[in-house]
């Protein structure tokens, strides 16, 4: 297990900037930001736009390599969607972005500290989060890109009646089980859209957060949309590139279908380009549409 850490950290650690990059922070953002050591070290910030009076709140997980801060950037996907805020007179909700690190996925697991992040999440992080916050807030959301994606995807398959919205922009999401053989993971990869570097890469990671059949079973958003029930369930906002080459559109698509069976709603914005490829008018007006 440690050495199959130390390839994550490799494949995976590398940064997303360069170690100088300094984000400019978006007009008018007030941020916030917290370091937590209990009952793991995490960390969040809580982004409010002066003088708006939206009391909807989005919870934001970022990508890998990312950082809770890592929200308040204008050259980040972020600082899009304000821009069209502005644009189009609409008042942006509460944002609080949410770290466990680089690497790390909202999954249960009954041998990791507090039965794993999803756990912890509902036990200590809502609790501390919702206890800092200055307002009432009406809506709770979900929002996540790339890792951050497929973690939203995870709390949309898992929590009900808590999130009325959940946004997954380029969820890495797989087909296939990392326990389901070697042969039938080498097929699976070999005809998708996923690229030899990002099947290891989604391979490995994989074997670190879900290390059993059971645990991969009881956290694969792909898995558990199978079983979906609308009552109580988050809309859902869902979109991936034609080529991107981690390989989402295959699993998207099979989520999509498989939420539409269940009669819940999502909507699917297809994309021709590659990773996080995003049409931001239809990302934007999904958080704030009433």
């Amino acid at each position: 297990m440690k050495k199959l850490h130390l390839l994550l950290l490799i494949f995976f650690g590398l940064p997303a900037y360069a170690e100088d990059y300094k984000p400019t922070p978006i007009d008018n953002i007030e941020m916030t930001c917290f370091e937590r050591e209990v009952p793991i070290k995490w960390s969040f910030c809580i982004n409010q736009y002066i003088g708006s009076s939206n009391r909807d709140l989005i919870y934001y997980f970022h990508g890998k390599d990312g950082a809770a801060a890592g929200w308040n950037d204008q050259a980040f996907h972020s600082g899009r969607l304000y821009e069209i805020w502005k644009k189009n007179g609409e008042a942006p909700p509460l944002v609080v972005s949410i770290s466990f690190g680089k690497i790390w996925l909202l999954t249960e697991n009954e041998n990791e500290v507090g039965g794993g992040l999803h756990n912890i999440f509902k036990a200590h992080v809502l609790p501390e989060i919702e206890k800092q916050l200055q307002h009432p807030v009406d809506k709770r959301m979900l929002a996540g890109i790339s890792m951050g994606g497929l973690n939203t995807l995870i709390l949309s398959m898992k929590i009900k009646k808590f999130y009325t919205k959940a946004a997954a922009i380029c969820p890495p999401i797989s087909k296939v089980s990392p326990h389901s053989g070697l042969w039938n993971i080498f097929n699976y990869f070999r005809k998708s859209s996923t690229s030899i570097k990002r099947a290891i890469m989604l391979w490995m990671f994989s074997k670190k957060f879900y290390p059993t059949q059971k645990i991969w079973e009881a956290n694969d958003p792909l898995f558990l949309s199978q079983s979906f029930e609308k009552e109580g369930a988050p809309e859902i906002y869902l979109t991936c590139g034609a080529k991107d080459d981690w390989g989402c559109m295959e699993g998207s698509k099979s989520l999509v279908k498989n939420i539409k069976k269940a009669k819940g709603q999502i909507t699917w914005v297809p994309r021709a380009g590659g990773h996080c490829d995003i049409e931001y008018e239809s990302f934007a007006h999904f958080l704030t549409q009433k």
